[in-house]
């Protein structure tokens, strides 16, 4: 089970990461550098012009898929620091209960 919360986490904590690296490449753009890329013939460059174009919607994509992440990362390490309590205040109500005579 605390598999599971660990791959999440580190999963989504990863492709946060990524987004958040790709919205900071997409604000340095600008349309005239992209512009000056497709006209010299560059790999990508006609990619990079479409997005370019509209780099309002994939900005607005890429930060609600970053938040998305970032919230579900969460979710998960709080999960996984409950279950990591749990089983601590199970042992150590098994360390009390076999310490007293009831």
């Amino acid at each position: 089970m605390t598999g599971g919360f660990v791959l999440a986490f580190v999963v989504c904590l990863t492709l946060a990461f990524l987004l958040a690296a790709a919205e900071a490449a997409l604000q340095r753009v600008t349309r005239g550098g992209a512009d000056e890329l497709l006209e010299e013939g560059r790999r990508g460059a006609k990619a990079l012009h479409l997005v370019t174009g509209d780099s309002a919607g994939y900005l607005s994509v890429t930060t609600f898929v970053r938040i998305t992440l970032e919230m579900t990362a969460a979710v998960a390490g709080l999960a996984l620091g409950c279950t990591a309590m749990t089983d601590t205040a199970r042992s150590a109500a098994g360390r009390y209960l076999a310490t007293t005579d009831l």
